[in-house]
């Protein structure tokens, strides 16, 4: 998995909430006025009504488990009927006070807790949800389920994230896999779509509804990913990995298992380069001891990473790429005359290396890079391996280079 990169962060949470929270904020408007309708039917604002209807519709529905037809909530019979469903205690029953509440709290622009809903850091996403469940008292499946009409990622607000998404375009590779496309392009022609990714909410809409608009809970990818891989499947911070927060990084490494003779690719194995009790391991693979063990856990096991990396395709592009730094590696006048193309300092070898790489490898060098090209992660694997496994004295300053290139101020993460 690779993290997604983004250079200006303030501008790109500035602009979704100029894109959508207006959208949001007259929703939990409507639906403020619809709760305090149904809480006291005797004092009705004329001016609300219409605005109103389609919410109440909405909560008597759930609450009664039917639905009323929304002729019943016509401006004339619209009093009467909230009147006749509160006089016979059927929708009542239900405590909307906490309800309401928290929807005043959440339109007082003083705390700006919409706000911080709607464009908090990736790691508070799941903390931010509970905390304010528990504050106000609405933990109850029926307030969930209300809520979820005002943060609903339907064809008009949702419409209008995807729009974002495709206008921000954060990455060209889906960040689950680095392999498919997760890029919107139109014919500038024809008007037509060329290419389009999806828009995974990381912490799914039915269970967290507050979180259906969050902007670090949508990630866009491709569509094996998000839809026949991941699908319904419950996605948690412990064993799972939001790609806003972290890719793999080094803790997870492709290693190539090669035939007798060290000239093909039999295949890719995974390794995992961390602590098998750490939180990390858990988002990776789950809570077992080896891949494919919990097929609903761990960020390789969801995304199929390791049988993708598995096709015959992969193998013959990685066989080629192998021996080319293994020619490399071995020699001592080619790693030279590589570094020396400009000689004049360390910094220039530095370059020269990673210009190289990126020429003859067709991946980037660089972490935060490679969600620009697919299989980057993988290739960057490779040429690491490859290095670490022939002596030091024929390569030092190149080891030094890639030991280098993961230092967040050379491109690491």
């Amino acid at each position: 998995m690779i993290k997604i990169q983004i250079s200006d962060i303030d501008t790109f949470k500035s602009d979704y909430l100029l894109k959508i929270k207006e959208d949001i904020v007259k929703r939990i408007t409507n639906l403020n006025y619809a709760v305090s309708h149904l809480r006291d039917p005797d004092h009705i604002n004329d001016n609300e009504r219409s605005s109103a209807k389609h919410s109440t519709k909405h909560i008597i529905d759930l609450i009664r488990d039917k639905v009323i037809d929304i002729k019943d909530l016509k401006v004339a019979e619209y009093k009467n009927t909230l009147l006749n469903y509160k006089n016979g205690g059927e929708v009542m029953d239900t405590d909307l006070e906490p309800l309401s509440v928290f929807l005043d709290y959440l339109l007082d622009d003083t705390n700006d807790s919409l706000k911080d809903l709607l464009i908090c850091a990736p790691e508070d996403l799941f903390t931010n949800n509970t905390k304010l469940l528990d504050d106000f008292n609405i933990n109850e499946e029926i307030y969930i389920k209300i809520l979820k009409h005002a943060f609903l990622y339907d064809s008009d607000i949702g419409g209008k994230v995807r729009q974002f998404f495709h206008e921000k375009n954060i990455t060209e590779f889906c960040p689950y896999c680095n392999i498919s496309r997760a890029f919107y392009s139109v014919n500038p022609v024809t008007g037509k779509i060329a290419d389009q990714h999806q828009l995974d909410h990381f912490f799914d809409k039915a269970t967290y509804p507050l979180l259906s608009l969050s902007l670090f809970n949508l990630v866009p990818s491709d569509s094996v990913c998000n839809t026949a891989n991941k699908h319904e499947i419950h996605f948690s911070d412990e064993l799972h990995l939001n790609p806003y927060i972290s890719g793999f990084k080094n803790d997870m490494k492709f290693e190539p298992l090669m035939d007798e003779f060290g000239k093909e690719v039999l295949g890719i194995d995974i390794k995992l380069k961390i602590d098998r009790n750490s939180l990390r391991w858990k988002q990776l693979i789950g809570d077992q001891d080896e891949i494919h063990l919990a097929p609903k856990h761990g960020n390789i096991n969801v995304f199929q990473i390791h049988t993708k990396y598995n096709a015959k395709s992969i193998y013959a592009q990685t066989s080629g790429l192998i021996q080319m730094f293994r020619d490399l590696a071995t020699n001592e006048k080619s790693i030279r005359d590589i570094l020396n193309s400009i000689q004049e300092d360390e910094q220039d070898n530095y370059e020269n290396f990673k210009s190289w790489y990126e020429k003859y490898a067709r991946g980037r060098f660089h972490q935060k890079n490679f969600g620009e090209l697919e299989h980057s992660k993988l290739y960057r694997d490779l040429l690491d391996f490859v290095f670490e496994n022939y002596p030091q004295n024929f390569h030092e300053s190149v080891n030094d280079i890639l030991t280098n290139s993961y230092l967040p101020e050379c491109g690491g993460e």
